[in-house]
């Protein structure tokens, strides 16, 4: 984490001398999900609305700074999964996500807005922050999960877990295409991936605590939303056993389509990247 920081400031250092007009856009698409619960290979089929505001600025024709905020939503269910654990552990989430980040583009082929017939396609990456807050429905109610602690951070039944953060920091990457229409206006399209530093964006991460004794430190809807698996239903005890995998953090992927536009109407020329 601290090299990409290292290397979008050198490099933002580097080329702000010769930076162009810079350029505003919004994008929209999906947001999807991909951990503990629901379906495991999902990342591909977006499933929630998201949405964001960016700024670009264009160093040459090869290379970008771009930073933005975004809103997304993330959501997953283990009675969508083919797999026999999962089916029969029954946990559900939704959460909202919103992400703030700094990435540096490179343009496969020479781009600048303003150039006529001028297009690339490009890979990213950067640094990003973003926040969650994981909800379960029970009884026609979404709850909080993480105040709940139903994995027992927190309280005497998880001694060695502290109740997790409601945000994080990721790593953005991706790959995308980005064209000219006009003399100040672009249009891309891109696939995007959030490697992040949580397991908990579902609440699931560790193992079972004993239900009883959660009731007994933070209620009735904490022990029932800390274990709603199928068995336990039939009588048998999950008390201890794997409730999530705590060696694999938590990801998040947004497909987007954007439209910028360039703040300042002045002429525009790509030049070779070692000009």
């Amino acid at each position: 984490m601290r090299r990409i920081a290292t290397l979008i400031i050198v490099l933002a250092a580097s080329f702000s001398s010769r930076a162009q007009s810079p350029d505003i856009g919004l994008w929209i698409g999906g947001s999807q999900y991909y951990g503990d619960v629901g379906i495991i290979n999902s990342f591909y089929m977006p499933e929630d609305l998201a949405f964001g505001v960016f700024i670009r600025w264009n160093f040459n024709d090869h290379l970008a700074l771009r930073t933005g905020v975004g809103f997304g939503g993330v959501r997953a269910a283990d009675s969508l999964s083919e797999v026999p654990f999962r089916v029969n552990r029954n946990l559900s989430f939704r959460s909202d996500i919103f992400e703030a980040d700094a990435r540096l583009e490179l343009n496969f082929w020479p781009y600048i807005i303003g150039v006529p017939e001028k297009h690339s396609m490009y890979v990213f990456a950067g640094i990003g922050f973003f926040t969650f807050e994981p909800q379960a429905l029970y009884q026609d109610t979404w709850w909080d999960l993480q105040p709940l602690n139903t994995e027992g951070q927190g309280t005497v039944l998880a001694p060695d877990l502290e109740e997790y953060r409601t945000w994080s920091l990721s790593v953005p990457f991706g790959i995308g295409y980005k064209a000219n229409i006009g003399r100040r206006f672009a249009v891309s399209v891109e696939f995007g991936a959030r490697r992040t530093f949580t397991d908990y964006i579902d609440d699931v991460s560790g193992r079972y605590v004993d239900p009883d004794q959660l009731d007994g430190i933070n209620g009735a809807v904490a022990a029932a939303l800390s274990d709603r698996s199928l068995n336990r239903e039939a009588g048998e005890d999950n008390t201890y056993f794997m409730r999530g995998n705590r060696e694999t953090n938590d990801w998040y992927f947004i497909s987007a389509i954007s439209l910028s536009f360039k703040i300042f109407d002045k002429p525009e020329r790509c030049h070779d990247f070692d000009d």
